[in-house]
């Protein structure tokens, strides 16, 4: 895992921990290398955990795509990657270059409020490649700020109120205008067949090729849904999003999520 050197000279160890209080996990760029694979050519913190993030960001078949995002689950954690494609004159990238910049947040629910940064940020590395001084500054600037990552709790006397109001977030939707009725439109009369998989903690997974973006989506209405039938205090939905085939195994031993 590469990372650019003066991000030490500027930042010390010590600024650069995560730390209890962050709502920004990490910030990371994957690359396509015709020789490689999928890689992370840079990230901040440069000594997190990123492993496999690097198969969720780019995703399978995103070759046949210009644009795209995701949403992921990592570790405990959740993130959002943007994806483009750029068509170059080089044999050495084979007349394409593809790379994702992401975000690692504490929970998903904040994860659209830093996506129009990343879809800015991952045309600006396609075209300055190896020039990371915007991503740094998002990362320092705004890794510990409630108001850019969605965390405004409202503190009320007792300690159930204050719990409601901590997990509140999940019910509200903040993606783009008519996503959820596009969502109710698009699977019609089937929603209460899905309803009912979701009352019964079945296990759900939704199937479509690139882009996933949409599909991404879905996945978040049904755990809107979901979280409506279930006791707010106990009972939290299993949100995965993007799976792959490395995440085989891991879901023969879960007994209900939703991807």
């Amino acid at each position: 895992m590469e990372n650019i050197g003066y991000v030490d000279e500027i930042f010390s160890s010590t600024d650069s921990a995560v730390n209890s209080n962050d709502f920004i996990i990490a910030l990371f760029v994957v690359v396509f290398d015709t020789k490689k694979g999928n890689c992370i050519e840079w990230c901040i913190p440069n000594d997190i955990d990123l492993t496999g993030v690097e198969f969720k960001a780019i995703v399978s078949g995103s070759h046949t795509v210009i644009e795209d995002f995701v949403y992921f689950r990592h570790q405990e954690h959740y993130g959002l990657s943007c994806f483009a494609l750029k068509s170059v004159n080089n044999a050495e990238e084979r007349g394409a270059r593809m790379k994702s910049v992401g975000i690692i947040c504490t929970k998903y629910t904040s994860l659209h409020e830093h996506q129009d940064f990343l879809e800015l940020q991952v045309k600006y590395v396609l075209e300055k490649q190896y020039q990371y001084h915007d991503l740094i500054s998002y990362y320092f600037t705004y890794r510990n700020c409630p108001n850019r990552n969605n965390a405004f709790i409202e503190i009320k006397d007792t300690d159930d109120e204050v719990k409601y109001k901590k997990h509140f977030s999940v019910l509200k939707i903040r993606h783009p205008v008519g996503c959820f009725s596009q969502f109710i439109a698009y699977f019609g009369v089937s929603i209460f067949v899905l309803w009912k998989f979701l009352l019964l903690k079945k296990r759900i997974l939704l199937f479509a090729p690139p882009p996933v973006g949409a599909q991404c989506y879905r996945v978040y209405c049904l755990g809107l849904l979901a979280n409506h039938g279930y006791d707010l205090h106990r009972n939290f939905v299993n949100n995965l999003f993007y799976v792959n085939v490395g995440n085989l195994l891991a879901l023969q031993n879960m007994d209900s999520f939703i991807a």
